[in-house]
Order: C-alpha cells, then sequence, then structure tokens
C-alpha cells in the first residue's frame, strides 16, 4: 500500500523559448523549462540517497515518487515537489503498476538530483 497522495507535483517540459532570438548558426530558439498550468497529486517516497566520489564528490538522491496514472510524464521531463525550487529530475521513463487484475492503478516514477 503506498498510503495517500498528499504531494503537491507539477511537470515541467523542456520548449522553445519564443521571446529568445534564434542562435545566429542554427536558427532555432534556446529551450527552456515550462511547468504545466494543472498540479497533480502524488507521494514523493524516500527509499535511498548515496554519495559518489567518481570524478567530483556529489551527493546522489534518489527517491520515487507515485502518480495517478493518467499523469501526463514520461523520462524527458522533470518535476517539482511540493514548492521545492529545485526539480527533479525522472530516471526513465514511469513504470505502470497493475494490481492482480489488468488495470492500470499508478505511475512509479525514479527520480533524481545530484548536488554537488
Amino acid at each position: 500500500m503506498i498510503g495517500p497522495m498528499v504531494d503537491t507535483v507539477r511537470v515541467l517540459r523542456k520548449v522553445e523559448d519564443q521571446a529568445a532570438d534564434p542562435d545566429r548558426y542554427t536558427g532555432q530558439r534556446p529551450r527552456t523549462w515550462v511547468a504545466d498550468e494543472a498540479a497533480h497529486r502524488g507521494r514523493l517516497i524516500y527509499p535511498s540517497s548515496r554519495e559518489e566520489t567518481t570524478e567530483r564528490d556529489a551527493q546522489v538522491e534518489g527517491h520515487f515518487l507515485v502518480l495517478p496514472p493518467r499523469v501526463p510524464v514520461d523520462g524527458r521531463c522533470r518535476v517539482l515537489v511540493n514548492e521545492d525550487p529545485q526539480p527533479w529530475e525522472l530516471d526513465g521513463n514511469p513504470l505502470p503498476q497493475r494490481g492482480r487484475s489488468p488495470i492500470l492503478r499508478h505511475l512509479r516514477v525514479k527520480l533524481k538530483r545530484v548536488e554537488g
């Protein structure tokens, strides 16, 4: 059981910035992260946190987010949870979760945030 969906989730998508001038070499406008208008209910679950010491010392947080099945989110999105200004990256596409029946119950989204 995942418990009640008590967290507010806003999905961010990367879109072309219409206010910016196009790049003089490619002709493309830069892209920026924009939040969807609708906020969704979800539940942030704190499974792990680890420290990486490969090329730099970094704190890598790994969490899971549970969302209703109809939330439009994919691996190219980012999310803001509970008005936290630091967005979370999606670590792959959401995983559909089903019970004993074929009915889709919720989405399980793996998140990560790297600091340092």
